[in-house]
């Protein structure tokens, strides 16, 4: 199981995101048989990551889901969750996930870059949730000069807003 979670992290680098969806679902199946409740969990997270990463939020919320449930108390679960819920702009969902991410972290871990990230995200839900719509000022050499292709779903979000408001000269 390990040998084949190893590979799938290694082609969801790459980008192959179909091979790291199925050498997920192998290394899903085998832990099921064990019935390794933790490695499920871990599992269905990365799963969800994936599913979300090829556009399919139905199924990444689905895998996410699968990953509470088998890891209730696991902050990056309902992190996943929250990531769906942000794509599909249900920011009060979002908002709620995150917020259940951040009271997961260990106390004493305001350094932890998950932590920093989970309420990074909690503060964009929360500025979301207000009035429905989601606006963000970016900010050159941090948010428009990023790559297409990171592998950060939200990095992504960020360079196809900021291609679309670059400006053009005729």
């Amino acid at each position: 199981m390990d040998a084949l979670k190893t590979s799938a992290a290694a082609a969801l680098a790459r980008g192959e995101l179909v091979q790291a969806k199925e050498l997920y679902i192998q290394a899903y199946a085998i832990a099921a048989r064990d019935d390794d409740a933790v490695a499920k969990g871990t599992l269905a997270s990365n799963l969800s990551h994936v599913c979300l990463k090829k556009g399919d939020a139905v199924e990444a919320r689905a895998h996410a889901r699968d990953a509470i449930a088998h890891r209730a108390d696991w902050s990056k679960a309902h992190m996943r969750l929250g990531d769906v819920a942000f794509a599909e702009c249900a920011y009060g969902e979002a908002l709620e996930a995150y917020e259940r991410a951040v009271a997961l972290e260990p106390a004493g871990a305001s350094s932890n870059p998950l932590r920093i990230r989970l309420e990074r995200l909690a503060q964009l839900s929360r500025a979301a949730t207000k009035d429905g719509v989601y606006f963000r000022q970016l900010s050159p050499g941090r948010d428009i000069c990023v790559s297409a292709n990171s592998g950060n779903f939200m990095e992504a979000q960020i360079f196809a807003a900021a291609c679309q408001m670059k400006n053009y000269e005729s």
